[in-house]
């Protein structure tokens, strides 16, 4: 395996990180409750005993973030 430059990893993240956030709050800003809760199921987060609506909303949210994590990930992989 091909040893990691750092100062390549630097340069590629300092080029992209604008790129990276602002497809985060373009898909944050596109977001409704509606859609999220179409997407996710409710008793896996039951599940997890999250009782609070606060609670269930910041999970969705979470999960939301962290699938476009992985998608951006694997984009740029």
């Amino acid at each position: 395996m091909k040893a990691v430059d750092l100062a390549e990893v630097e340069y590629f993240v300092a080029q992209h990180i604008g790129e990276f956030h602002q497809a985060r709050l373009k898909s944050l800003a596109h977001l409704s409750l509606k859609s999220l809760l179409r997407r996710k199921n409710p008793y896996l987060l039951k599940a997890k005993n999250l009782e609070q609506a606060g609670d269930f909303v910041e999970a969705l949210l979470q999960a939301h973030q962290l699938k476009r994590n992985c998608l951006v990930t694997s984009w740029s992989g």
